[in-house]
């Protein structure tokens, strides 16, 4: 895989992230779902808030395989680098989709608006630190 090809994919599925990152709170909210957990909902807005320190790891191989990438520039392994690269892109977004995935479990629950609409811009911002490096344009 190219450099070239590998930024084409992280492009398209970073542009496309915000909607995963929505859709569960919009189908809850549009299928009208109330309560019908017996879990009261502030220890999965806890829980939710916590699930955003699961991206720290994430970024941080995120992070090394952008310096990889940066060191492999123009070397014959700069393909195997972009791949590798493409794959810790992916594995951090999934991580980015946990607060508002929660939350909107957490909405099921009983949990009120605000908070629901906190850990979605969580998800929001947490998705925006993973946009594709400008290398690989």
């Amino acid at each position: 895989m190219t450099p070239g090809q590998a930024g084409g994919r992280m492009r398209f599925v970073w542009r496309l992230w915000p909607l995963l990152i929505v859709l569960p709170a919009v189908l809850v909210r549009l299928c009208g779902v109330t309560a019908v957990f017996l879990l009261p909902p502030m220890p999965i807005f806890i829980l939710a808030a916590v699930s955003m320190f699961i991206s720290l790891p994430l970024f941080r191989n995120y992070k090394n395989g952008l310096i990889a990438l940066s060191g492999a520039a123009g070397t014959a392994d700069e393909g195997v680098v972009a791949a590798a690269m493409v794959r810790q892109h992916r594995s951090a977004l999934w991580g980015s989709l946990f607060p508002a995935w929660l939350g909107a479990g957490g909405w099921v629950a009983g949990l009120d608006s605000f908070p629901v609409f906190l850990l979605i811009s969580a998800s929001l911002i947490i998705w925006f630190l993973y946009r594709p490096p400008r290398q690989l344009h």
